[in-house]
């Protein structure tokens, strides 16, 4: 039977391969298993897994709220094949001994490695040892819960928060219906198949993607190979899991039921998707904003005589209405009821801009007799969002537009005709009979082709990241993701994108509204002419829709986005377009994450003169552009074997690190630095390179600010997975120097000096004037003598804007190696900003010999207000301390993560004082070590 099926897969790769048209390597991956002398060879011999012991138990419903219980606990896996040889699946007695107890919500893989049957994954080579055929069989899930007595008059649905890839329901042997593509749920009425008061068997049958793929090892000899390949044909699952070039093939490519399972009781109605829209907003004060609610009321019956209720801080509302069968589109507006009008809203503002202030609103149904059909509690914001780029027009010359998605109920841009207006850029049409009618006309020669968001009428200068995935096995909770928005949103970064949708989940768009992170949000479909194309369009659609109007009412999504770098098919162009329209008709459908009205993405891996980013990167809208990022030692040594660790082997080939040998990043290294001795000292010497770099990316951007440049994204700022490159920060949550330089970079007011054309320029990304603010320029020899001294130069700045001082060229004394320092203070003097670059000089290239030198730091540490410590950092001795680095760490000197610092990786002058801050909840004995590479390290 299994020759049979994987047949009928070959024969469907050889089909799809046709349709599409696509045969070349990079799009089809590999189609067939690397050779043994390709693969990864590491010296370190992993032990025996150790299998846990099989418990048996049975799931408990958790009451959640709203009627709705979770079913938690007592479920458990095997293959499909092992289902059926032990008899009936649904039986009460049937013997489930054999099967693995069930990690869920989670991925087949999830449950393996916590089961013991495979060692974990992210370490060295491991991954290797898993085999790929755990994406190439079916699987089941089972488990038996018990129901309360039944409700009279109450419906109750099953309700799936979603499953990969898809899914076939049983309950008590009935088989209720199937559930497709990752991105979907499934509900299924259940009422009279439930026994009450007795045990219920629920199975659920997990069948893969048809066309896994298969993935590309990486060695020292074999570098990264392509990105994806077959997988990608079948659209809507985590296409990243067949292998990419910042995480390895997930074996079972994350198939399973990776989201909650609910039952849900009502009284023949449900509440379904609400959204509240901000119709209308007072734009010159924000003293006033109407809102509109739109739901979907789903009816078990004909002429259901229901009421409405809302209630939230601003007021409450109801209505009375008569259901017809099936979906009933419900909306209520500001004109219909008082509570919809709010006087001086709590806007929801992205980060750095303002608080992203939310609101919780308790909707309800009840009967004829007042009593409670349905409750929802949900969270909204009230903000708008329009949309600044250029389009085509019948005229000779592009028009550049403000688009509000709210001002009309059709599709007004056409994806499907382009217009060239720029290398390597191109803007949209207007859809025939359109017109500029319906658009707001706003030339600005400065931005030319170039998108802009706006939120609440003002422009958002995005400085933000990408994630390509939250996690490699979908392992995700709030333990996990929580501390990743806390280092986005301490970094100063204001939108995230959601790569080819791989991060598609509630969990994730909550944190994004509570943390003030819009969201570009793609779909599930890689790059055009280099990964295959979705073949079942009709199923990528319905999983777009669910996900429309799931998630339509998180203020912080602010773009749908088809695929990554391409633009969709016209089939899937048109569909999305309208899917977006109709449900929900207040954000704009963007064609493509590169060249419309935005430049090319990249580049990402090498290491690059600090010029590029100022002259070729730095304008437009850029959605990646990356470079290397090395974790510290430490870091490293949590996912490295102690044999593999140094020199450079093929475990850390594994871990991504052909984008650092196959660039530029070694040979700056030793030019610059020096030959790395060991571990410790090529991480050391990185971090160096990784502030640099990721300092460089945003103020290439910050230099052209509102000029020709709107936004950049790096790639990446969340790691899916133990990697050496692209991260802001290690996947454990240490902040390597790449976090400290995209921070620097990204602070809300911030000077710079250009690299370029040697401007300072003083940048201001918030809605607050800032008023005779100073600059003062400094330039340093490494031992700590001044060059030079630039008196002060004073100046206003207006929110949201950026001004240039003046030029500051060095000395002739720069021929030596040198730290340039620019300090920004407010009108009371207070520091606001500071900012050294350690530049070689044009005679002495090494930045490094300030370690023939060790300087002596001195900390002192008192408690703060809301949990903060204050630590307090002097350098006592007469020469400069370079790469200043704090960690928190037990009384055993292991380092606690994560721990918010205020600041790392800076350096103090001899004499020189600076006051830190971290942000964590309190331990017991906590201590602080202070390191440096020129530093003695301190421990207190």
């Amino acid at each position: 039977m299994k020759k049979y099926y994987l047949l009928i897969i070959s024969v469907m790769v050889i089909c799809q391969t046709v349709m599409t048209g696509q045969t070349n390597k990079e799009a089809n991956g590999l189609l067939h298993a690397q050779s043994k002398a390709e693969l990864p060879i590491g010296r370190h011999i992993a032990p025996e897994p150790a299998r846990k012991q099989f418990v048996d138990a049975r799931s408990i419903l958790t009451y959640v709220s709203d009627n709705e219980y979770l079913i938690s606990g007592g479920w458990y896996l095997t293959s499909l094949d092992n289902a059926i040889l032990n008899g009936n699946i649904f039986s009460k007695e049937y013997d489930y001994s054999s099967w693995y107890n069930a990690t869920v919500p989670g991925t087949v893989l999830t449950t393996l490695v916590e089961q013991g049957v495979y060692n974990d994954p992210y370490y060295g080579l491991n991954n290797l040892s898993i085999p790929d055929s755990l994406c190439r069989m079916e699987w089941c899930y089972r488990t038996a819960f018990i129901m309360p007595d039944k409700e009279a008059g109450k419906r109750y649905t099953l309700d799936f928060d979603g499953i990969n890839y898809k899914a076939t329901i049983y309950l008590n042997g009935e088989r209720l219906g199937n559930i497709a593509g990752a991105f979907r749920r499934g509900s299924f009425d259940i009422s009279d198949i439930l026994d009450f008061g007795e045990e219920n068997v629920l199975v659920v049958r997990i069948t893969p993607p048809a066309n896994p793929g298969v993935p590309h090892e990486q060695s020292g000899r074999t570098g990264f190979g392509p990105n994806g390949g077959l997988m990608c044909m079948d659209g809507p699952t985590f296409i990243a899991s067949e292998g990419w070039d910042w995480m390895p093939g997930i074996r079972d490519r994350n198939i399973g039921i990776w989201q909650d399972v609910k039952i849900k009781i009502d009284g023949g109605a449900r509440i379904r998707d609400p959204h509240v829209i901000t119709e209308a907003l007072d734009q010159d004060n924000y003293s006033y904003a109407g809102l509109r609610l739109r739901v979907d009321v789903e009816s078990a019956l004909d002429n259901m005589p229901v009421t409405i209720k809302g209630e939230y801080s601003e007021g409450a509302f109801e209505k009375e209405l008569t259901l017809t069968k099936g979906h009933n589109d419900i909306s209520l507006g500001y004109h219909e009821f008082n509570a919809l009008s709010v006087r001086n809203p709590r806007l929801w503002w992205p980060n750095g801009y303002g608080n992203p202030d939310l609101y919780d609103m308790k909707l309800s149904l009840t009967d004829k007799d007042g009593r409670i059909i349905d409750s929802q509690d949900i969270r909204f914001g009230i903000r708008t969002c329009t949309y600044e780029f250029a389009v085509d027009t019948a005229s000779s010359s592009p028009a550049r537009i403000e688009y509000d998605p709210m001002l009309t109920d059709l599709i007004i841009i056409d994806n499907t005709k382009l217009r060239a207006v720029e290398q390597g850029v191109v803007i949209p049409s207007l859809e025939e009979g359109s017109g500029l009618s319906s658009l707001k006309y706003c030339p600005d020669e400065k931005m030319g082709p170039y998108l802009i968001i706006k939120v609440n009428g003002v422009r958002i200068f995005c400085r933000g990241g990408n994630w390509g995935m939250d996690d490699a096995m979908k392992r995700v909770s709030e333990k996990h993701l929580i501390p990743a928005f806390e280092l986005h949103r301490r970094a100063g970064l204001n939108i995230v994108r959601n790569w080819t949708g791989e991060t598609t989940e509630e969990l994730f768009y909550s944190l994004c509204d509570e943390y003030g992170m819009m969201v570009w949000n793609d779909f599930w479909s890689s790059t055009e002419n280099a990964n295959r194309t979705p073949v079942d369009e009709d199923l990528f659609l319905d999983n777009v829709r669910d996900v429309v109007r799931r998630f339509r009412n998180h203020p912080s999504i602010v773009i749908w986005c088809p695929r990554n770098e391409g633009f969709a098919s016209p089939y899937l162009d048109k569909g999305i377009a309208s899917i977006v329209l109709k449900e929900d008709g207040t954000r704009h459908y963007h064609g493509n994450s590169r060249s419309l009205n935005m430049k090319m993405s990249g580049k990402w891996s090498h290491f690059r003169d600090k010029n590029e980013y100022f002259n070729v990167r730095g304008h437009g809208f850029n959605s990646e552009i990356g470079a290397p990022a090395v974790p510290t030692a430490e870091s490293v040594r949590k996912f490295i074997p102690e044999e593999d660790l140094w020199p450079i082997s093929d475990t850390w080939f594994y871990h991504d690190y052909p984008l650092i040998d196959n660039g530029k990043f070694n040979v700056h290294m030793v030019e610059v630095y020096g030959e790395p001795e060991s571990l410790e000292d090529y991480c050391a010497k990185a971090q160096f390179m990784n502030y640099d770099s990721y300092r460089a990316i945003m103020e290439g951007y910050n230099a052209h600010m509102w000029d020709n440049a709107s936004g950049a994204m790096y790639w990446m700022s969340h790691p899916a997975w133990p990697s050496v490159v692209w991260q802001l920060y290690s996947w454990d949550y240490e902040t390597p120097a790449s976090y400290f330089g995209a921070r620097k970079s990204c602070e809300p007011v911030h000077v710079q000096w250009n690299n370029n054309d040697h401007n300072v320029v003083v940048i201001n990304a918030t809605l607050q004037d800032m008023e005779n603010m100073s600059v003062e320029g400094y330039v340093y020899g490494l031992d700590g003598s001044l060059f030079d001294k630039r008196e002060k130069a004073h100046c206003n700045l207006k929110g949201n804007t950026k001004k240039e001082l003046y030029v500051y060229d060095y000395p002739s004394e720069c021929q030596k190696a040198h730290i340039l320092r620019l300090v920004l203070k407010d009108n009371r003097d207070r520091v606001i900003s500071i900012n050294d670059y350690l530049r070689p000089g044009t005679t002495e290239r090494n930045l490094l010999s300030m370690k023939e030198t060790e300087a002596t730091i001195r900390i002192k540490k008192s408690a703060g207000s809301n949990g903060e410590f204050r630590i307090r950092i002097s350098n006592s001795s007469p020469t400069p301390a370079f790469g200043v680095k704090l960690n928190a760490m037990d009384r055993d000197h292991n380092i606690i993560l994560p721990a918010y610092f205020s600041d790392g990786y800076f350096n103090l002058l001899p004499g020189e004082a600076r006051d830190i801050t971290l942000d964590m909840p309190y331990r017991s004995g906590m201590l602080v070590r202070v390191s440096g590479y020129n530093v003695k390290t301190i421990i207190e």
